[in-house]
Parts: C-alpha cells; structure tokens; sequence
C-alpha cells in the first residue's frame, strides 16, 4: 500500500498536503487536466505521488551549463 499525502487544505489556489511529519505545498497548476484534478481535492482527502507529480508539472531542466552539474540533476528513482 502506497504512503499517501493527506488534504490539509486547499484554498482553489494553493493545495498543502501532509504526511507523516512531511508538509508539501503546491500552486495550482497551469495545464487544465492537473488544474480540474487539483480543484477536485478537498480537506480529508488523499493524494498519491503520482498525483503530486501531475500538480507540479514536469520537472525543468537546467537553463544553463553552469546549473548543469551532478548536483543540479534530480534523482529519479
């Protein structure tokens, strides 16, 4: 069973998620299918990674070399 992020509050314009001692808040995202999913989430809730992952848009890369450095990078797991 996946450890899913709880709904603490979703004000239509930021979403703030708990789990275990772990907070997240995220912005309401610009692209309309993650935008209608993100309206959808209401206080009590859950939500997966995977859920977290669409709110938050796909990751950008580096705009320089000088940022394109191994810690620069992401871990993907």
């Amino acid at each position: 069973m996946p450890n899913l992020w709880n709904v603490v509050s979703n004000s239509g314009e930021r979403l703030i998620l708990e789990r275990g001692s772990e907070r997240m808040e995220i912005e309401k995202p610009e692209e309309a299918f993650a935008k209608e999913m993100f309206m959808r989430r209401v206080t009590g809730s859950t939500v997966s990674d995977i859920g977290v992952d669409l709110f938050r848009g796909p990751k950008k890369l580096p705009e320089s070399e000088k940022e394109n450095d191994a810690g620069a990078i992401p871990d993907i797991a």
